[in-house]
């Protein structure tokens, strides 16, 4: 998919990063769907703020080349901060703003500042105008921080663990407002959480990052179904069960085993005809979670 198609909002084409000598970011390949929300998953230490920086236009790739709402972050990074809202966990607004202040700099800042909106959002969020960041909960300025990416019509919002430190009540709140935003204005959404569940219940495709390379993307529901965990209860006839066709990781308990199966509908006939000769006869299977993909994909180094 290149650039040019405009349901194509963020491609990324063999991008990779340096800092000095240590690489951040390796050959990655990537489109984002206009109107999508993402989920971005990783370890601590993957890529993945260095990945939204990117796409901000606050670093440029050391290779490769990437487009973000249809500018070229190599000659048009200024204009990509003006397409982009940015909300982290740790709000970057100075501590002394209040939120009439702040829009204060918005309307200076991007010429298609919506004072209707972002009053509505503040009013929406329980929000006061006139209330210093520094005495602010942490969620309320992590909705403060949205309220202000919503009202400068931000085509996208990179949301950076947005949800860490909030109490339920309020992440919930805060879920619900971004599928309700991304659904209405047809904005793209880049959420980088550890929170699997909640990628789960917001994101429509999912891309993991690993050791600064992308290692597997796609539509959520795809590759929940691409995947299989088969468990099967092993007798003296089983053989080497790394040897059936795409074995991953294998857990053993006792006489069962648990499998996880890549591209199970590709090997299912080969998988169930092994299995028939190695005279097992009690074996089922069913997609994998979010959480056991992840798991596969990251390996050893999940905790």
């Amino acid at each position: 998919m290149t650039a040019s198609n405009r349901d194509t909002i963020i491609e990324l084409k063999d991008v990779s990063k340096r800092f000095g000598n240590t690489p951040v970011l390796r050959n990655i390949s990537w489109h984002v769907p206009q109107g999508h929300i993402m989920g971005l998953l990783g370890l601590n230490g993957s890529g993945k703020t260095t990945l939204l920086r990117l796409l901000m236009g606050i670093v440029r790739p050391s290779d490769g080349t990437a487009t973000v709402a249809h500018r070229d972050l190599s000659t048009q990074s200024p204009g990509i901060r003006a397409v982009v809202g940015y909300v982290a966990e740790h709000s970057t607004i100075p501590r002394a703003f209040t939120a009439d202040r702040l829009e204060r700099v918005g309307q200076r800042v991007f010429p298609l500042w919506d004072a209707v909106q972002y009053e509505a959002s503040l009013q929406r969020f329980h929000i006061a105008p006139n209330k210093p960041m520094y005495v602010m909960s942490q969620g309320q300025r992590t909705l403060t921080a949205l309220a202000f990416a919503l009202a400068h019509h931000a085509e996208i919002l990179l949301l950076d663990e947005p949800t860490n430190g909030l109490d339920p009540l309020i992440r919930r709140e805060f879920l619900a407002n971004l599928i309700e935003e991304a659904y209405d204005q047809h904005r793209t959404v880049i959420l980088s959480s550890h929170r699997l569940e909640e990628v789960s219940y917001v994101a429509q495709d999912v891309a993991v990052l690993h050791g600064g390379t992308l290692v597997v993307a796609g539509a959520l529901d795809d590759l929940l179904q691409q995947d299989h965990m088969v468990t099967l209860r092993m007798g003296s006839a089983v053989g080497d069960l790394e040897t059936l066709p795409g074995a991953g990781t294998i857990l053993r308990t006792g006489p069962q085993a648990t499998l996880y199966i890549h591209h199970f509908d590709r090997y299912a006939q080969d998988i169930a005809d092994r299995l028939r000769q190695w005279q097992v006869t009690e074996w089922t299977h069913h997609p994998v979670s979010l959480e056991q993909l992840f798991q596969e994909r990251v390996g050893d180094h999940v905790g």
